[in-house]
């Protein structure tokens, strides 16, 4: 760890906050192609899904802050359960609650987001606000982090990320298997 630089995130992250919040009055926004990732889909892990989407027309309804995010960016929460982490892994869309960081070519995402995580419980007190607190892209830009070399990230972002993998194929086998538990129930019982 000696070799280790102690760097803002900022040094090799790049953030975004486009988002898109559209009426819910418009119902021909809702309902199409387009994954909306919002606070409530993202769960400290991996984002396949996203429990609401949009369609061309909602997504284009934000104008200039309409942005789709590729996979393999890390999305944080930044108001209302403050600081909750994940990776998506599909295009998809932010809304206001969220911001989106962007290794850069000097950082590996899994060991970012392993970072990121490692300090999840100072996002709530970094945040501002009197009302309702914020988590600005600004405070995040200046947390100090300290960064190995890109093959040492690789390395050690890849022995976490085997066992979150498992984690996440365990929680899927124990959902599926609900599902069909309830299925019977309900075949049999309702």
């Amino acid at each position: 760890m000696s070799n280790w630089k102690e760097k803002t995130l900022s040094e090799y992250c790049e953030f975004q906050e486009g988002y898109v919040n559209p009426p819910k009055g418009h119902s021909e926004y809702f309902g199409g192609d387009i994954k909306w990732c919002r606070a409530v889909d993202i769960n400290n892990g991996y984002v396949y899904s996203t429990s609401q989407t949009l369609t061309d027309a909602g997504f284009n309804s934000a104008k200039k802050s309409a942005v789709l995010f590729k996979p393999n960016t890390i999305v944080i929460t930044k108001s209302g359960t403050i600081g909750r982490l994940g990776i998506i892994k599909d295009y998809m869309c932010g809304n206001r609650a969220t911001i989106n960081i962007i290794p850069k070519n000097n950082a590996d995402v899994e060991f970012v987001f392993y970072l990121l995580r490692s300090r999840q419980n100072e996002f709530f007190d970094l945040a501002v606000g009197s009302v309702q607190k914020n988590l600005y892209v600004s405070i995040l830009e200046k947390m100090m982090f300290k960064f190995p070399s890109l093959y040492e990230q690789k390395k050690i972002a890849s022995f976490f990320s085997v066992i979150d993998k498992k984690i996440d194929i365990n929680n899927r086998i124990n959902r599926n298997l609900s599902e069909q538990a309830q299925a019977i129930y309900e075949s049999w019982f309702v």
